[in-house]
């Protein structure tokens, strides 16, 4: 059942925030992140209603595969496409919707994901003689890499939640900030007007609050520079 959006009056001038709802996300608790920073945001589950998107947040919770294949069916993929680089409007993927702007994915065998962002997801333990605790849950530390758009000091030593058993396996050149659990892995990604978190900035608290802000504010400033 898809949930209707709260009814509430939104500062003039504010960014408006596409969510988009494709039965995998944790929509409820982001969506109440972005309306307590005073964003507009609209549930979005059709092609159309993304073609008219000013910002695009993918959340994410569950299994890759089924997440592409739901997608794909509701013909959001398309118009997502249109959106990251018809009209390059900022677009932020949370958890799995960062994963899924990837290649693919190893979960449960290869599967193909939005082809975005050059590489793929791996388990976390891949490769490592002895097994890792997973998933990784909890709060961590990131040590920013090299932000573009993003504030160091919003990445760097700031603690968020994670929850997942699966990391990006990118091009350096990607990464803003990293974390370990086992190894290192990309909890922060930007690439033009593409961004991405493996925390969930909305569990996050204050340093999840300030990550939002802090990309709402670069959505809203770069947007036309991105067209």
């Amino acid at each position: 059942m898809r949930q209707k959006a709260a009814k509430r009056v939104s500062e003039p001038g504010a960014m408006r925030v596409s969510l988009l709802d494709y039965g995998s996300g944790n929509v409820a608790s982001v969506r109440r992140a972005f309306y307590r920073l005073g964003a507009e945001v609209d549930v979005a589950f059709t092609p159309e209603a993304l073609d008219a998107a000013q910002c695009i947040v993918i959340p994410g919770v569950g299994a890759f595969a089924s997440s592409m294949e739901k997608m794909s069916h509701d013909g959001c993929v398309d118009a997502l496409a249109r959106a990251a680089f018809g009209r390059r409007i900022p677009i932020l993927g949370i958890c799995l919707g960062m994963q899924l702007l990837a290649r693919g994915s190893d979960e449960f065998d290869f599967h193909a994901g939005l082809g975005w962002i050059e590489g793929a997801v791996r388990r976390l333990d891949a490769g490592r003689s002895e097994p890792l605790s997973l998933p990784h849950v909890g709060w961590a530390q990131l040590s920013a890499i090299s932000p573009k758009l993003l504030p160091r000091n919003i990445l760097d030593g700031r603690a968020f939640y994670f929850d997942h058993s699966f990391g990006l396996d990118i091009n350096p050149s990607y990464t803003s900030a990293t974390c370990v659990h086992g190894a290192e892995f990309t909890a922060v990604l930007e690439a033009d007007n593409l961004f991405g978190t493996q925390f969930h900035p909305e569990l996050s608290g204050s340093d999840g609050h300030a990550f939002l802000e802090s990309f709402l504010a670069v959505a809203s400033g770069q947007s036309e520079e991105f067209q």
